[in-house]
């Protein structure tokens, strides 16, 4: 039976709100878990309740695809890890990206569409009378967690970036760009109130908790170079007080089940009238029919060590009319498993990563020796041998980089790697040759939005465009 429509206060696909001009006063959707209703959300608090459940299902699920497909394949053409298999993307692949492409756009506001809807629920919330001290403080670290996301991914890409914290448009349609540190600071005070507010919270990985808050802590603390705040939170995670049931697989191949005893936040794929039934969105993207569409690059494939069971069960090969390909195999099922067991869901965070970024914090703290147990950590359970415990800073961070680059490879991790350590211009440099140019390590901020809000500047190199 379709479910009932609810009404979402209409925004525009950058930081300004539409007029009532120039669209409907509202939009209306059909949500698959629950609705984001601004008006009557806060009334008591099972509506507050779904209403957690609608923010995640407005970000991870209805949404524009960013969180599971964007951010994922598009980073992933501007690094070494896939290429199209027509033009369709060469301004990704090429990093020349130009002001006015619209899948850049979509990088830019897809984000602020998240942050419109975080600060909406805080602002409703400070209003609430009759909401109980838990569920209020869930509605809270939830808003608060989604809101330091969608503001991490932005200066990840974009470098300074308008730091929005509420939704008065007369605000928020004219706001110069923030310094990154300052933006930091800010995803840094939403991520630890938000795990204090999120203690407690005893649901499924589809759903954020303290775990999954204190994870993405350890991913900022480590890109904002704050290597004790990045280990430690790691090491919560690891061995501390939030492991719980949280350990690595021995068997690669059920990383990326829904079962995985490594998940710490997953897209779900619960079967509801917008989602897909126990299968991703991205594995229909990635897996071929015809032919393969998302290619991994021979730079990637030949970089693997021989026996890495990574690239034997992560990476498939194609063959059709005399040549071969390969392609992303991380995700198994483009349609519904006879065994539900065998169910995925689209893992956003896991344990490995914990692993990798308290080796890296370590190696920048001088404790080399600690870092690379992690870094064997994760190579024994690929099928590897250990490296020595004996290297030396440097050598250690580019075993990171390495099992990093093996590990995450299409899931948005690798271009922010290669930005954020400084080595962009070093990997890709060499492999692109004269199409690199340095200043494409920052996306360009879409001229649709310089043009809304004359304050926006552009980031340097784009101007010649």
């Amino acid at each position: 039976m379709k479910s009932k429509y609810f009404k979402i206060a209409c925004f525009s696909a950058g930081l300004s709100l539409m007029t009532v001009a120039s669209c409907k006063k509202f939009v209306e959707i059909d949500p698959p878990i629950n609705a984001f209703n601004s008006a009557t959300a806060y009334d008591n608090d099972d509506l507050v309740r779904s209403n957690i459940a609608g923010l995640h299902s407005y970000n991870f699920i209805t949404g524009s695809g960013y969180y599971d497909t964007d951010s994922h394949q598009y980073p992933g053409f501007s690094a070494d890890e896939i290429t199209y298999y027509t033009t369709a993307n060469d301004q990704f692949t090429e990093n020349n990206i130009q002001d006015a492409n619209a899948t850049n756009r979509g990088m830019w506001t897809a984000p602020y569409k998240t942050i419109y809807q975080s600060n909406l629920m805080i602002e409703a919330l400070a209003k609430a009378k009759t909401i109980s001290a838990p569920v209020m403080a869930e509605a809270l670290g939830t808003a608060k967690f989604f809101r330091g996301l969608a503001h991490l991914n932005l200066v990840s890409i974009y470098g300074d970036v308008p730091l929005v914290l509420e939704t008065d448009v007369k605000k928020t349609t004219s706001l110069p760009r923030t310094p990154a540190a300052q933006v930091y600071k800010q995803i840094i005070t939403d991520l630890v109130e938000a795990k204090a507010e999120l203690k407690g919270i005893n649901k499924s990985s589809a759903y954020v908790n303290e775990k999954s808050t204190t994870a993405l802590l350890a991913r900022t603390y480590l890109y904002d170079k704050q290597w004790d705040k990045a280990a430690n939170s790691a090491t919560e995670l690891i061995s501390g007080p939030l492991k719980g049931t949280l350990a690595l697989e021995t068997d690669v191949s059920k990383v990326y089940q829904r079962a995985s005893k490594e998940t710490i936040l997953a897209i779900s794929s619960d079967g509801s009238a917008k989602t897909r039934v126990n299968y991703t969105y991205l594995a229909t993207i990635y897996l071929p029919v015809l032919r393969t569409t998302h290619n991994i690059t021979d730079d990637l494939y030949n970089a693997f060590e021989a026996n890495d069971k990574r690239k034997e069960n992560w990476i498939g090969t194609w063959t059709a009319g005399g040549i071969t390909t390969h392609y992303p195999f991380k995700y198994k099922l483009k349609a519904a498993p006879t065994n539900t067991a065998l169910a995925e869901d689209q893992v956003y965070i896991r344990l490995t990563e914990m692993y990798l970024i308290r080796a890296e914090a370590l190696a920048q703290l001088g404790r080399t020796e600690e870092a690379m147990d992690d870094v064997n950590a994760i190579r024994v359970r690929a099928g590897l041998n250990t490296l020595p415990r004996t290297l030396g800073k440097t050598d250690v961070l580019l075993a990171v980089e390495k099992e990093r680059r093996f590990e995450f490879f299409t899931d948005g991790h690798r271009w922010i790697d290669l930005v954020r350590t400084g080595r962009a211009d070093a990997v890709l440099g060499a492999l692109k040759g004269a199409k690199w140019k340095s200043y494409a390590q920052l996306y360009p901020v879409p001229a649709k939005e310089i043009e809304l809000n004359p304050n926006l500047t552009q980031n340097p190199g784009y101007n010649k465009q």
